[in-house]
């Protein structure tokens, strides 16, 4: 298993010791749908990091291991499979590449640019299709007629591949949202009375959140609504450990069970490891410690184009100790949880022993 080469970043996370192994790139804030618990839609993005922008800046940081891409709609970038064979070209070490995609135009499409990524062998690539509820509440939330249809089309594309290439993965993204609390299990019903092979090891479980510089939806709070996704969310954990054993599906129980923790507590159940293990960089190239708190730490273009130089700056050291005793917004998403857990491994340990 390659993946074991992050072992040694993870080992020295624990201590605070490591560099940022994980970049989360928001490579594009276009998108064609009008969601009602995102306002991503309404940046209507121009001048966003070119593919030499991308090669510049990646090349000068070299030890991301892990890419998370994100938006936006992703596929929206005509050169996506580009940026990625970029990332890997310039990365000392490609391990880990995930992405998810709205799946909001031609699933064909999807499939044949996620085969490309697939075809240029990294050890993991792993693709997500969001799914927020079944067919009328999906296009309520999404806002688009027919999203259902191609987010269950597209999904059924990638599963095919993933049967051909042992190294993919697809799954669908599900948010626990203030739209559709309550709706998980009609949802999971309704998709596999169409899909048939499903299970609950296709889906992947979020909650809302609201980011200012990132999903722009600060303005869309909701007060005491936490205890009913807790319940949800408790009961998907305890239908999840029926699923077989394996590292990946382990890592996302966890990852639920610390979800219902900070949903009893509003608290990261963890010492976070953004600036630590990982970093935020949006499709500007400005970079932030992660999609949630909104504190800029730099501009790559003002900066010529050299990550570690802003990662070493005064005002990032001072941002990382704050974040590490959680003096945050505090979150639970997956884009830090993970490296999180990772980093935080002795006292995960201490629960099994």
């Amino acid at each position: 298993m390659k993946e074991l080469k992050l072992i040694p970043d993870i080992f020295l996370s624990n201590f605070n010791l490591s560099k940022p192994y994980k970049l989360t790139f928001a490579v594009t804030y276009k998108c064609h749908y009008r969601c009602i618990h995102c306002n991503i839609w309404r940046k209507n993005p121009k001048n966003e990091l070119t593919l030499d922008e991308i090669d510049e800046f990646s090349k000068k940081y070299p030890h991301f291991k892990w890419f998370n891409l994100t938006g936006g709609e992703p596929f929206l970038r005509t050169d996506i499979v580009d940026i990625v064979k970029t990332l890997k070209e310039n990365s000392k070490n490609f391990i880990i590449f995930n992405m998810i995609t709205n799946a909001g135009f031609s699933p064909s499409y999807i499939y044949e640019k996620t085969k490309e990524i697939v075809e240029l062998k990294i050890p993991r690539t792993i693709i997500g299709v969001s799914l927020d509820g079944y067919k009328e509440l999906h296009e309520k939330i999404r806002s688009v007629k027919g999203s259902f249809e191609r987010a269950i089309e597209t999904f059924l594309l990638l599963k095919n591949l993933s049967r051909e290439s042992k190294n993919f993965r697809t799954y669908f993204g599900y948010t626990i949202s203030p739209w559709n609390v309550g709706n998980f299990l009609k949802t999971y019903f309704e998709v596999k009375s169409i899909t048939k092979s499903l299970s609950l090891d296709d889906f992947h479980i979020n909650v809302y959140h609201v980011s200012p510089h990132y999903y722009s939806n600060i303005n869309i709070k909701f007060v005491g609504w936490n205890e009913n996704v807790r319940k949800e969310v408790e009961l998907i954990s305890r239908l999840k450990p029926y699923i077989k054993a394996n590292p990946v599906n382990f890592l996302d129980n966890l990852f639920l069970r610390d979800m219902i923790k900070f949903l009893r507590t509003s608290k990261t159940p963890h010492s976070c490891k953004a600036l630590t293990s990982s970093v935020f960089i949006d499709s500007f190239g400005n970079v932030y410690s992660c999609t949630i708190w909104s504190v800029k730490l730099g501009g790559l273009r003002e900066n010529n184009y050299d990550l570690e130089k802003i990662l070493k700056s005064e005002r990032a050291i001072k941002l990382k100790m704050l974040i590490r005793k959680l003096k945050c917004p505090n979150c639970w998403t997956a884009c830090e949880a993970y490296q999180t857990m990772l980093g935080n491994v002795f006292f995960l340990l201490k629960d099994f022993i």
